[in-house]
């Protein structure tokens, strides 16, 4: 069970935090004269009635794996690191096998939201390119460069899920993963390749 059993509807509405991007794409649709594409039922002729990237990509064991964003709204963050997780894997055959850091996010990219108060999952792709974000794994995980620094949601069993998001933690740049191998942010971003 990942939930406290008497979780409300409203406790998990508390934890959502991707923000909207459409008056973001209005804009950039405006400056650049780009027009949308958009795919019809033809498109999916060649589509498979199932799909499963696990069995697909076994030498990929990020596939599938949910990290606990706890009571910051981080999911605009943590899925789209691991989305890119699991792309390099893919791209690299299996070779390549890292952790994306959610919390580097969180806490350096700026345009992608406002930190544990949520954020917009294209913003991070755009980080990636632009900046490149460091390794890091889930709470007390010691993967990467930076780890994800808030305990699971119902950690503690009297803290309760309406309570007030989570502060968001300062950017480092610095690996405060004492066990990693490197010391420095600038030495460790990835940018999906």
């Amino acid at each position: 069970m990942n939930f406290h059993p008497d979780a409300t509807p409203e406790d998990f509405t508390h934890l959502i935090g991707n923000y909207s991007i459409e008056p973001r794409l209005a804009a950039h649709k405006k400056k650049s004269n780009c027009e949308a594409v958009c795919y019809g039922h033809e498109d999916n002729k060649n589509v498979p009635e199932t799909f499963d990237a696990r069995k697909k990509w076994p030498q990929c064991e990020s596939i599938g794996k949910v990290q606990d964003q706890g009571d910051c709204k981080a999911d605009y963050a943590i899925a789209t690191t691991a989305a890119i997780a699991d792309r390099i894997c893919i791209a690299s055959g299996g070779k390549k096998k890292t952790t994306i850091s959610a919390q580097h996010v969180v806490s350096c990219c700026k345009n992608c939201g406002r930190g544990c108060k949520g954020g917009i999952p294209q913003e991070v792709w755009s980080f990636l390119s632009r900046r490149g974000i460091a390794s890091g794994g889930t709470y007390n995980s010691n993967e990467g460069c930076q780890p994800y620094l808030k305990e699971p949601t119902g950690f503690t069993p009297k803290k309760f899920y309406g309570a007030p998001a989570f502060q968001t933690p300062k950017c480092e740049k610095v690996c405060y993963n004492q066990q990693y191998s490197k010391s420095r942010v600038r030495e460790d971003l990835h940018k999906g390749k």
